[in-house]
């Protein structure tokens, strides 16, 4: 496959395959798959102008391949801020460029080859015309990609660059606090590695010892304000061995060599951290100095090493399983990735971010639930267009609004964001609350907006009552919730009284069955839509009272009528 895509890129550049090959190459010296790292033949590919022929060449080797050279393409566009509206939105909040930048990220192939991409041009280049933007980028967006799939290679590489760069006057008096410290030999780690290899039981494990890099110490000293006399791994040895047993018989081991620092000591096998790493950890005063050993197993090393891709990288049982998991964690710490998004912008140039997919409607409520309500039309691009209109990347959408709309319900036959659906169903319950509402008594209906409460959510079949919060807001609960919960407070008589009779009818036993006696009822009280039942000698009607009391109220009357038997709603 490697070779086919190679063909085909080098007929549009045959100039940029060497590069090409070095973004792809550098993914696969790290140990990933081949299906992971073939993406990353694209980049220096990538234009506007060569769009089409990238997405065929894309879609024919790589899973959803259009979209990822779309978005790859949207990524650099970004980068770059060639486009003056994102160049402006740059200036005024950077946060926001940045986010957007994430939005576009939604694979780990595409992760990974824009991490290998910026570590290949850190390696090539010694000057970047627009150097400050390029660091910033690298560390709002590409060290924090780093930070979310906990790739250790990438994170060290790339948050060098952006120290020295960014933080040169500071980087430079750590290193002149840290210089004894920096300059032990690594004489040190070649005679603590042969004393370890003296342990027989384990002749074939692996070590790797590390100096501190100089960009290693200026973060825990200048970024989370650690005391230099408290960094104790200025020297530090791994153990890859094969099982957990294995890693507590090399701790026993290093303990009969040097004294241990037992305040020093973290198993994090047995409680590992919040992101999975799994190690022991342990300090200990060797003739040199303090000397870290971290002691793990293969298994372990591979998450340490690659984090989340990890999972990816190499076969597990129950991969789909462990596949989700991933994904979910992922899209708690980036809720962009393994979905598609747009942005787009305000009349005002402002950028605002949508699903993909989303239309006019989906835009209007997601500036304000008010918008999205009374909205009447619209214009993209200067152009009417109808409010189903599916959005892209970097529309102008202009919106109308007229007081008099209400959202209507075909809207959600069309709508994408399942926030837009929650804010369009609870402005129809609204709207048919109200309607009933102002049926039954004009004036219990109130111009300020009711809001439905969250806690019941009642519908206008429900037995309804309206709350009256401390913030003076109109709140509409079931009956059955304010008689459990509000009427409870000190503040139930700011309450309206209770409740609303909205959907009961009143029945009406009578003692006997007589013409007469319904005329009387109807002239001494007032009954809409009467219902009469001659054979169960009963009458059943509407009513507008308007609170449980005045039902109470109309009860005693009507009891008090020597042929009428009993009262109840139904």
């Amino acid at each position: 496959m490697l070779e086919q895509i190679k063909k085909d890129l080098e007929k549009l550049d045959p100039s940029l395959i060497i590069t090409s090959l070095e973004i792809y190459e550098r993914n696969i010296r790290l140990g990933f798959p081949e299906e992971l790292s073939l993406l990353g033949l694209f980049l220096p590919y990538l234009s506007e102008e060569r769009k089409a022929k990238l997405e065929d060449i894309a879609k024919k080797y790589i899973p959803s391949g259009e979209e990822k050279i779309e978005n790859l393409i949207c990524i650099k566009d970004i980068e770059s801020l060639n486009d003056p509206i994102l160049k402006e939105n740059y200036k005024k909040m950077p946060k926001k460029i940045y986010e957007v930048a994430f939005t576009k990220i939604t694979h780990l192939d595409l992760a990974l080859a824009l991490l290998s991409e910026k570590a290949t041009e850190i390696n090539n280049k010694t000057y970047f015309p627009n150097q400050n933007t390029f660091v910033e980028f690298l560390e709002n967006v590409y060290c924090q990609l780093c930070q979310i799939f906990d790739i250790s290679y990438y994170t060290n590489f790339l948050d060098n660059f952006v120290i020295i760069n960014k933080y040169h006057e500071e980087y430079k008096k750590v290193l002149e606090i840290t210089k004894q410290n920096l300059t032990r030999s690594k004489d040190e780690i070649y005679y603590i590695i042969s004393e370890l290899k003296k342990f027989q039981k384990y002749p074939n494990e692996i070590f790797k010892g590390r100096l501190k890099t100089p960009a290693s110490v200026f973060k825990k000293v200048y970024v989370r304000k650690e005391p230099v006399e408290n960094i104790v791994d200025f020297v530090a040895i791994r153990i890859v061995t094969n099982t957990i047993s294995d890693c507590y018989s090399w701790l026993g081991y290093i303990y009969s060599l040097w004294p241990p620092r037992l305040s020093k000591f973290m198993d994090y096998i047995e409680h590992p951290k919040p992101t999975g790493y799994k190690s022991l950890h342990i300090v200990v005063d060797t003739k040199f100095g303090p000397v870290e050993f971290q002691i793990r197993t293969h298994n372990m090393h591979r998450f340490a090493e690659f984090g989340l891709a990890a999972h990816w990288k190499y076969k597990i049982k129950n991969e789909n399983k462990m596949l989700e998991k991933i994904k979910s964690r992922l899209a708690t710490q980036n809720p962009y990735f393994d979905q598609g998004h747009i942005f787009v912008y305000t009349p005002k140039k402002d950028i605002i971010i949508l699903d993909k997919g989303s239309c006019i409607v989906d835009f209007a409520y997601a500036i304000h639930t008010d918008l999205g309500d009374h909205l009447f039309s619209a214009e993209v691009n200067n152009k009417i267009a109808p409010l189903n209109y599916k959005l892209k990347d970097k529309d102008i959408i202009m919106v109308h609004a007229d007081s008099k709309k209400k959202p209507n319900k075909n809207w959600l036959e069309f709508v994408v964001s399942n926030k837009t659906k929650e804010k369009i169903s609870q402005s129809l319950k609204i709207i048919k609350i109200n309607k009933k509402i102002k049926l039954l008594n004009p004036t219990l209906f109130f111009k300020e907006k009711v809001q439905v409460a969250q806690c019941c959510n009642p519908f206008c079949d429900d037995d309804v009552g309206i709350y009256k919060s401390t913030k003076r807001k109109l709140i509409l609960h079931k009956a059955s919730c304010l008689e459990k919960n509000h009427l409870k407070y000190s503040y139930a008589s700011d309450a309206l009284k209770t409740l609303f009779l909205i959907n009961k009818r009143i029945k009406i036993q009578l003692s006997s069955d007589s013409n007469l006696l319904i005329e009387q009822l109807k002239t001494k009280f007032v009954m809409e839509d009467p219902e009469i039942n001659k054979k169960r000698n009963t009458i059943t009607f509407n009513t507008k009272l308007a609170h449980k009391e005045d039902f109470t109220k109309f009860k005693e009357e009507l009891l008090e009528e020597e042929f009428v038997e009993s009262v109840e709603l139904v």
